[in-house]
């Protein structure tokens, strides 16, 4: 019985293996494309609230577009930081339980 399963367990391993491959891979690729959009929604994001901070102080908008605004700056920072974060710790954590086979 040991042996059946020793025989079993290492192609298994193997498969594992090449799949651990393809997932480390798929995390590089989603942290750098990630990592492009969350500092271009950065960018969107700081000027959409500097543009609401600025036309608030100068008098030309009213305090109902001014929170749209800045709220819609905070999302645009925010959103694709919260995705890439949660996209690669949940592919590391299917790598984490394929490790344990």
């Amino acid at each position: 019985m040991r042996t059946l399963k020793a025989i079993l367990r290492a192609p298994v391993r193997v498969i594992v293996f090449f799949i651990q491959i393809v997932l480390t891979l798929g995390v590089v690729i989603f942290g750098a494309a990630g990592g492009i959009v969350t500092k271009a929604g950065e960018i969107v994001g700081g000027l959409l609230i500097l543009g609401s901070l600025l036309c608030v102080a100068t008098g030309q908008i009213s305090g109902d577009i001014f929170l749209k605004m800045f709220l819609g700056g905070v999302a645009f920072g925010a959103v694709p930081a919260v995705i890439t974060k949660l996209g690669e710790e949940g592919i590391l954590f299917v790598k984490g339980a394929l490790s344990r086979i």
